[in-house]
């Protein structure tokens, strides 16, 4: 039973990623919560953990370095769980007609998971001392703007209840395309933080 569910939601990714491809054009024109806010915060966190290696091996202090690894270990935990929940909300989209009644509860759901993730990021970056560098301040607020779109509910609600109340399968799949995409960009960012994790 469990292989069989691991072969559909593969198959379903494969569709979503199809229709995201095809339904591009649609996609950046169209929805409430842009390409930008969906999609920039991943490739900005993605690029910052890319470039801690540096920072990371001029800490030399054994318990400074365990503390940044269970850090490394929550954000991998953090990651992994909004990945799946973004998952979940692509296939709520693309099966269940029924998401329009539960978008303020889904959207509140990504907003405080979204936040749990930024506030292990901020943490990380605090005992790193890059807190205030440019391109982690880039990320963050890139990330905090996704986080209050989602938490002020109307955006999500506005997309879903649209490409429901079309009733164009095309219209349903590419928006769910596009919430699986955002999850597999955030399981880059848990590969890179894994990653790091393992650095010596």
């Amino acid at each position: 039973m469990a292989k069989s569910k691991v072969i559909n939601r593969i198959s379903v990714a494969a569709l979503l990623g199809l229709c995201f491809l095809v339904s591009n054009t649609y996609a950046q024109t169209e929805q409430a919560i842009s390409d930008a806010i969906l999609f920039e915060p991943w490739r900005l966190e993605h690029a910052v953990v890319r470039s801690l290696p540096t920072a990371l091996a001029a800490i030399q202090d054994a318990d400074q370095r365990a503390e940044i690894n269970r850090q490394l270990d929550t954000l991998a935990g953090e990651t992994a769980t909004l990945q799946a929940k973004m998952e979940d909300v692509a296939l709520l989209i693309v099966a269940n007609p029924g998401v329009v009644y539960r978008t303020d509860e889904i959207s509140t759901d990504l907003a405080d998971k979204i936040g749990k993730l930024g506030q292990a990021l901020a943490a990380l970056h605090k005992k790193l001392k890059l807190e205030n560098r440019s391109d982690v301040v880039a990320a963050q607020t890139s990330l905090d703007e996704l986080r209050k779109i989602l938490l002020q509910k109307t955006a999500f609600d506005r997309d879903v209840g649209g490409a429901v109340a079309s009733g164009s399968k095309n219209q349903i799949q590419a928006l769910a395309g596009r919430w699986w995409n955002s999850a597999e960009r955030i399981g880059e960012l848990k590969g890179a933080i894994k990653e790091l994790r393992g650095a010596k």
